[in-house]
């Protein structure tokens, strides 16, 4: 059961903070399009792209800052949610998705997800994995749809193409990042999973202040230091290692 109103956080130039808390409209399921659910939204991510939308830094250069910032006023802040569904189509009610369900995912470009319920494209959603917390199924979505984008490509068993067929030596830079500390552990599932292109190498960049996180998440065999370390002379090292 869906509430008749519920509040939204949304982007408002006007708004010292650049953003303000909107009443709106509850979603009801009547309202429910096809191929999309409403959910209860029990933790929201934030990622730089939320702060990037607040300035309109998403839009070409020739837009200047009025213009960009007037572009975006309205529409809701950030993508990724985990909560529980609370409707579904009309006759959809046997689908995939079950009332109570605990999901995970991004929400469409001024939905937002910072919000007390959010209407989310079923293929941007997913069942949230019993191991994950609601806090920490909410941080995951788009860092790891990136780390997935990026590497995929090279990992499919079913091409024919070379970079698919090989080895791979894997340099992932600011492995303490958001996206990073995600994409070390994804490229450890793809190289265990595939038959045909193993990771041979995995080499990560980070500061000092990273280098217990990276260690523990993704057991690299080469860390970086680039604050104290030659860069350029470790990966020559490196390279030269691999090609041995």
């Amino acid at each position: 059961m869906t509430a008749s109103t519920r509040k939204v956080l949304v982007y408002s130039r006007l708004s010292p903070a650049g953003i303000k808390i909107a009443v709106k409209p509850g979603l009801s399921k009547t309202q429910v399009k096809k191929n999309h659910i409403v959910c209860k939204v029990i933790c929201a991510g934030l990622n730089p792209v939320d702060a990037k939308y607040l300035v309109g830094d998403k839009l070409p250069q020739f837009v200047d800052d009025i213009v960009g910032r007037r572009s975006v006023e309205g529409l809701g802040v950030g993508f990724d949610f985990s909560g529980v569904v609370l409707a579904v189509p009309k006759g959809e009610e046997d689908g995939d998705y079950k009332l109570g369900d605990f999901v995970y995912g991004t929400t469409g470009i001024g939905t937002a997800s910072v919000a007390d319920e959010c209407v989310v494209p079923l293929h941007q959603v997913c069942h949230m994995p019993h191991s994950l917390t609601f806090a920490e199924a909410s941080c995951l979505p788009l860092v790891g749809l990136t780390a997935l984008q990026a590497f995929r490509p090279y990992f499919d068993d079913k091409k024919k193409s070379s970079r698919c067929n090989e080895e791979k030596n894997v340099l992932i830079i600011g492995g303490s990042g958001g996206v990073g500390h995600v994409a070390m552990q994804v490229i450890k599932c793809l190289g265990d999973s595939s038959s045909s292109s193993p990771v041979k190498s995995l080499s990560v960049i980070c500061g000092p202040t990273g280098y217990d996180m990276v260690n523990e998440y993704g057991n690299p065999d080469h860390i970086i230091d680039y604050v104290n370390d030659d860069v350029m002379k470790k990966l020559e090292e490196i390279v030269k290692c691999n090609d041995g």
